[in-house]
């Protein structure tokens, strides 16, 4: 079974994950601080939500399948490697009013049905709710994990 940020007991446990984050918590690797990673994370819903403007599209094949569905899917996302500065959208301000952003912009995410609208990625271009919600899972799991929780 794929992971989804829509599957409610996923979801669920996501949340509490986040709990475990504070703003002291540092990562196992990256130079993001624990506030920046929760903006991050909320820039990538803003994009799902299509409430932000999506970046200019990079060049490559990963829009076109099967590459496409290995990348969300399949393949892990490397540790430690650098992230385009286009998808670090919000600076990071106070804490827990950051993260109770994002907890809000799951929820709305989550409650948001198939035919959306649902926005792009610059990395994969148009994406349908499925595809954000197993790629925002392993991308929330991705950060989760860089800061032990």
């Amino acid at each position: 079974m794929r992971h989804s940020l829509w599957d409610d007991v996923e979801r669920m446990r996501t949340l509490e994950r986040l709990q475990g984050v504070t703003p002291g918590t540092r990562p196992r690797w990256g130079r993001m601080h624990a506030g920046q990673m929760i903006v991050h994370l909320a820039d990538q819903l803003r994009l799902a939500l299509a409430e932000v403007p999506m970046p200019k599209p990079w060049p490559g094949p990963a829009k076109y399948q099967p590459l496409r569905w290995l990348l969300i899917n399949v393949v892990p996302m490397p540790k430690g490697s650098r992230s385009f500065r286009e998808l670090f959208l919000t600076p990071a301000g106070d804490f827990a009013r950051d993260r109770a952003a994002l907890e809000a912009l799951l929820a709305r995410a989550a409650a948001r049905g198939p035919e959306g609208p649902w926005g792009g990625s610059p990395l994969f271009g148009r994406l349908s709710r499925e595809e954000w919600g197993v790629l925002g899972w392993r991308h929330f799991d991705h950060h989760l994990r860089q800061f032990g929780v």
